[in-house]
């Protein structure tokens, strides 16, 4: 016989981050296309779930894939599609203005005073505004593999090498073979020149990041701090991306495992939870992960995808949060990113479609995207838990005129053994247009030591998801 407590009304844990640990029983969270913001002056919960922005295509360039992230030079944004080199004006009109010879592969580019460069690992071209085209002199290093542009030089790392050399002063049409350092601090190859936030150069390799100023040196200008060697580095020089809160990148750690690090000081904080290291353990492929990152009302977010295992992650740097992207329930079409002329731009990892990062559209290009968020289980102390009762609070209204969408509906299903097992689906209404008082409610939910719950959304509709209850009876 089973004996019962009152029934209670309590809160769901609907607040969280992904975190699908070694053991689901442990923790199987999951949180796919959906941010969290805090609400620290007030509200009905202290956090709340919003969208993430969809793709609504702004031009097209060729056709594709987007190689890369682009840059901002006298007034216009370029990217590299194909092996198409990419002018992108104020209209969003794409203009080619010349050829590269690859046509796969990321590109690195970097903007100066005169000279826009980019590099794809073979060759290295420049844009002065007018020209294009590839780099001449023969004093400029083989198989460039990465530029950056610091305090007016250009400068870039050789491929296979612990060498990095700069161009003479604001002209990366001109090179001297004098102008060579190495990294000094392990006997690693370099991987990424970048800058840090005030400037630096950074010099990111294998397994090891140093940082060097300018000190005006006659010889070679650059030199490195003291006691500033930062002993990771990174397997996959595309996930490195510089923000205004520091170099965001994946990292192989010296003594095994993989995770993802803010460097911003000598002391790097490592963001990645023990979840997230071991999803990244298991992908098949590491070195071809690509990232960029954007700043969106308040939110910084670094998105780094793996292209062999189709698999998108995003970290939100305001609320140290993690989630999963998805476009149509596979990996997140976004690659690479250009902020320009007050919008966000980001390519598409297989055409020539250039996107903007739209909060006012609720398809990628017409591809569903599921919203879901799984909670973090709720369990008694060894006891039976009785739920009769679930209530979602969501933003309701919100449908469409017509169409998919006009009575969008939002789903639920529950587990009781650790997600082993799933019950069915269930819907209910958020509300066909102007139906503001409509509450998600399901009811008989029956036993079980433990819950855990998915809440979902695929209509194309603006979902907010507030806070959840669930009335409870614990049993004996």
């Amino acid at each position: 016989m089973v004996s019962r407590t009152r029934r209670k009304r309590v809160p769901l844990p609907l607040v969280g981050q992904s975190s699908e640990s070694r053991s689901s029983s442990v923790d199987l969270q999951l949180t796919k296309n959906m941010y969290a913001e805090s609400n620290k002056l007030g509200g009905k919960s202290e956090t709340s779930f919003y969208c993430m922005p969809a793709l609504v295509v702004a031009t097209a360039a060729g056709n594709g894939p987007c190689r890369g992230n682009g840059v901002v030079y006298k007034d216009k944004g370029y990217i590299v599609s194909g092996n198409g080199f990419y002018e992108i004006d104020s209209s969003m009109s794409a203009t080619i203005k010349g050829t590269i010879g690859s046509v796969s592969g990321p590109v690195y580019m970097a903007a100066g005073a005169s000279y826009l460069m980019l590099v794809d690992g073979d060759k290295g071209y420049t844009w002065d505004g007018t020209t294009f085209g590839p780099i001449t002199d023969p004093d400029f290093p083989a198989n460039p593999s990465s530029c950056t542009w610091v305090d007016n030089y250009h400068i870039v790392s050789e491929g296979g090498t612990g060498r990095f050399q700069i161009s003479d002063l604001d002209d990366p049409t001109s090179w001297d073979a004098t102008m060579v350092a190495t990294a000094e601090s392990r006997p690693d190859n370099i991987q990424r020149v970048t800058r840090f936030r005030n400037g630096d150069l950074t010099i990111i390799g294998e397994s090891s990041i140093e940082v060097y100023n300018n000190t005006g040196n006659v010889d070679f200008p650059f030199e490195p701090y003291p006691n500033t060697n930062i002993s990771f580095g990174t397997p996959a020089p595309a996930s490195v991306v510089e923000t205004q809160a520091g170099i965001f990148m994946l990292v192989e750690y010296s003594n095994g495992g993989y995770g993802v690090a803010k460097v911003y000081s000598e002391t790097p904080e490592i963001i990645s939870t023990a979840a997230l290291e071991w999803q990244i353990q298991n992908l098949s492929r590491k070195s071809d992960a690509e990232a960029f990152a954007y700043t969106q009302f308040g939110h910084l977010f670094y998105q780094i995808a793996f292209p062999a295992s189709g698999r998108t992650f995003c970290y939100d740097d305001k609320t140290g949060l993690w989630q999963e992207r998805t476009t149509g329930g596979d990996r997140h079409r976004a690659q690479g990113h250009l902020y320009y002329n007050d919008t966000h731009l980001v390519g598409d990892y297989e055409n020539g479609n250039i996107y903007s990062l739209s909060m006012t559209d609720y398809t990628d290009n017409g591809e569903y995207i599921e919203r879901l968020r799984r909670t973090a289980t709720l369990a008694g102390q060894g006891q039976y838990l009785f739920v009769s009762r679930l209530e979602v609070e969501c933003e309701t209204g919100v449908g469409l005129v017509t169409g998919q969408g006009s009575d969008p509906k939002i789903m639920f299903r529950w587990s009781v053994d650790g997600g082993r097992e799933w019950s069915n689906w269930r819907k209910a209404s958020l509300g066909k247009t102007g139906e503001y008082g409509t509450i998600a409610v399901w009811n008989n939910l029956g036993r079980g030591r433990q819950f855990v719950f998915d809440i979902k959304v695929t209509d194309p509709v603006n979902v907010v998801m507030i806070r959840a209850f669930a009335d409870i009876q614990v049993g004996v």
